[in-house]
């Protein structure tokens, strides 16, 4: 069975235009058939080639923490796919924590 999985990954936030959608409000993301509450000094941002919009916050050291939703088709079970995605979050960022 194929399933649908939106996912929160990391992404590094460049430069773009920013929704007006203040903290504490919920945003609903109408491509996606979902919503969630901005955390409070976060943002909505469009960014480049990204079906969904990300939440980010300022930047602290050149990186700004960030939510990043995409849809990805996936034949296997939610545990499987968890353990694939940490495996190449690893791979491609070796210093990278959960």
């Amino acid at each position: 069975m194929i399933l649908m999985l939106r996912i929160l990954g990391l992404v590094v936030a460049v430069f773009t235009m920013s929704l007006p959608v203040h903290a504490g409000e919920r945003y609903t993301e109408t491509a996606g058939g979902l919503s969630y509450g901005v955390p409070q000094n976060w943002r909505v941002m469009e960014f480049p080639e990204l079906k969904f919009r990300i939440v980010v916050t300022d930047p602290i050291a050149d990186f700004s923490q960030n939510m990043t939703m995409v849809d990805e088709r996936f034949d296997g079970s939610l545990s499987a796919y968890e353990t694939a995605v940490l495996l190449r979050w690893k791979r491609r960022y070796p210093v990278f924590v959960l």
